[in-house]
This record gives structure tokens, C-alpha cells and sequence, in this order.
């Protein structure tokens, strides 16, 4: 069911692994930040009045859910364009990194695998959630986050919150995130990290940048933070294998995907059947994982604190975002300091070389 392409581009570094690490993390941070203040020059120059579609439907569920599918799609739109733009340039620019490397590719697998590997993914790693929902039914856990109460509170027999939710919900999000987390941030990580360590730490990073569960807290949304967690490592375990963004994309699409009422107790039923189907395939890949972690080679100390770097960075960002953003674009700065620098001991090697 599964195919695997290992390939990972394979750069000589001059510079010491500390030093590579961190410039790996600033370069990620700052990129976000760049991301969002391009987005939001882009918004000013433009002229564009965008209201927050969340703060109108918080008090006015009865806007116009097309106006506010438009806003969305334009805000989401702007700030990951801000994002990847950066981050593609700085990536042919530093390692010459194509587009086939953020997982825009099927990595010559046929796409119909692809697909039922995503299927099979969610049903595995999504299943907490959905038994959280049914758990919720029976002794309610709590406050849910503002996204989520908004969207039980809209009427779901209409085409405008259908498409509302495609855009800020099932369709684009999950291929925007991607991109950026498991595309462009693992990918990032993993060049200095390795592997498990990348996978680990850009999870982490999926998980807190999802504020809405931490900000308010109740039962149910820590246990939404633990299940965010679970599918992210999944996630980024799939792309590693495929090296193709489509599966995780599939999941995570099929996890957004709204629903609720008698689906609530029909989807884990479905998701149990699936993964009865696949066990064996299943098993094999948790204990690859699980072989993955164990080869790791980054000292625990270098992992911690990388982690919980990124952690408390994507924390600022939600609580404090003009600190992150001058810290970010510092961070940047740094980063691109210390790469043009071994771009340039680089050439010096080759040529050395040549001569």
C-alpha cells in the first residue's frame, strides 16, 4: 500500500552542526513573521477592507457567510504567499531546493495510493478526536474554542457555510498548512536535525501555532491540543515515507471536513473499519516509527531545547505578535547573515577544489 523515496538533498556544511541547528530555527521563525508582515503591507498598499471574518460572526452569526468566505480566503491567501515567497527564495537561494523537495510532487507513486494512504492516516491518527466528540456527548467537556463554537452556531443547511468551511475549514487550509509546516518547516529541520527530530519538533510547532486551544482553557480543548498533536506526528511520519504532500494533505482535509449528529457516531465507526482493514500495514509502519526515533542521533539536550524553542516561539506569536515580529525579523536577519556566509566558505571549497 505504502511506497517509500528516502531521497534528501545532500549538502557538504562548513559550519559547525550548533550553529546550522540554530540558523535552521531562526530561519523558520523569521520567515513567519516576514510572512505576516508582508501580508499585512500588502493588505494596506492594496487598499483591501478586510474584516476579520471570526470577530463578525462572533457577534453577528448572521452575516453574510459569502463576504466572509472572501475575506478569509483573501487573508489566508495573503499570509501564506507571504510565508512561502521567503521561504522558497531562501531556499534556491541557500541549497538550491526545488519544488519536488517541499512535497509538490507525487514522487513518481500513482496518485490513487497516495490518496487511500491519506484515508488510512486519518482513520488512524484522527480517531482520537472523533472519540473526543463522542465522549463530549455524553459528559460535556467544556468551552470549546471560538472557531469551533462559531461553526456549531451557523446554519449548516446552507451553501454559504459550505463554502465558508471549504475555505477557512477543509479545503484550502489543510493545503496552505501543509505547505508551510510539513513542505517547508520540516523539510527545513530535517537538512540539519534529522529526521526524527524534525518531525518532532515541527509538530510541536503545528500544534501551539493552533492558539484557540490553549488560550481558553476546559477539557475539551486540551484534548483537542493532544489529538492536534498525535495527527501532526503522523503527518509529518507520511510525508517522510512518501515524500509527497498529498497524503497528509488528505488527512488532515478529511479531519477539518465538518461534521456532526448521527455522522458523529457513523465516522469513528468507519474509521474503526479501516484501520481493521490495514492493521497489519498499520502495525508495521508504528514500529518503523518507532525505528526512526530510536536512530536518531541529535543529543537529547539539543532536541529539548529546539522543541520547546519552537514551542513557546509559536506561544508569542498568539499572545504577543509585535514582540515575535521584531524578535523574528532579527532572528531572520541572522540567519541569512550566517547562510551567506556558508554559501561563501562553500565556494571557496570548490574552488580550492578545482585548482
Amino acid at each position: 500500500m505504502y511506497t517509500m523515496n528516502t531521497n534528501q538533498p545532500t549538502v557538504d556544511h562548513p559550519s559547525t552542526p550548533w550553529l546550522r541547528r540554530l540558523t535552521a530555527i531562526f530561519e523558520i521563525c523569521g520567515v513567519y513573521v516576514l510572512g505576516m508582515l508582508i501580508a499585512y503591507l500588502a493588505i494596506v498598499i492594496l487598499k483591501i477592507d478586510l474584516q476579520n471574518p471570526i470577530e463578525v460572526l462572533k457577534t453577528n452569526p448572521n452575516a453574510d457567510l459569502f463576504a466572509m468566505s472572501k475575506n478569509l480566503g483573501l487573508i489566508l491567501f495573503f499570509q501564506y504567499a507571504g510565508i512561502m515567497l521567503p521561504a522558497f527564495l531562501i531556499g534556491w537561494w541557500h541549497r538550491k531546493r526545488r519544488a519536488s523537495q517541499y512535497g509538490l510532487t507525487t514522487a513518481k507513486q500513482p496518485v490513487w495510493v497516495l490518496l487511500l494512504t491519506g484515508i488510512v492516516v486519518f482513520a488512524v491518527a484522527s480517531l482520537p478526536e472523533k472519540l473526543l466528540t463522542l465522549i463530549d456527548h455524553l459528559i460535556p467537556l467544556g468551552p470549546k474554542a471560538v472557531t469551533q463554537e462559531i461553526a456549531y452556531g451557523l446554519n449548516w443547511g446552507t451553501l454559504g457555510f459550505w463554502v465558508f468551511m471549504a475555505v477557512g475549514s477543509f479545503l484550502l487550509v489543510p493545503i496552505l498548512e501543509e505547505l508551510f509546516y510539513r513542505g517547508y518547516v520540516q523539510n527545513r529541520l530535517a537538512e540539519d536535525f534529522g529526521t526524527p527530530s524534525a518531525i518532532l519538533i515541527t509538530a510541536l510547532f503545528f500544534t501551539f501555532s493552533h492558539s484557540q486551544y490553549y488560550l481558553l482553557f476546559s477539557a475539551w480543548n486540551t484534548g483537542m491540543l493532544l489529538s492536534t498533536l498525535l495527527a501532526a506526528l503522523a503527518w509529518g511520519y507520511i510525508f517522510h515515507r512518501t515524500r509527497s504532500l498529498l497524503p497528509p494533505m488528505i488527512a488532515h482535509a478529511l479531519l477539518n471536513f465538518p461534521v456532526r449528529g448521527v455522522a458523529d457516531f457513523v465516522v469513528p465507526v468507519l474509521m474503526v473499519v479501516v484501520v481493521l482493514i490495514y492493521h497489519r500495514e498499520i502495525m508495521e509502519h508504528a514500529k518503523q516509527l518507532v525505528e526512526i526515533f530510536k536512530a536518531g542521533t541529535l543529543p537529547k539536550w539539543a532536541l529539548v531545547t529546539a522543541a520547546v524553542f519552537m514551542t513557546l516561539f509559536a506561544v508569542v506569536i498568539a499572545v504577543a505578535q509585535d514582540i515575535a515580529l521584531l524578535v523574528g525579523l532579527l532572528f531572520l536577519i541572522v540567519a541569512l547573515v550566517v547562510e551567506a556566509l556558508e554559501r561563501r566558505q562553500i565556494r571557496k571549497m570548490v574552488l580550492s577544489a578545482a585548482d
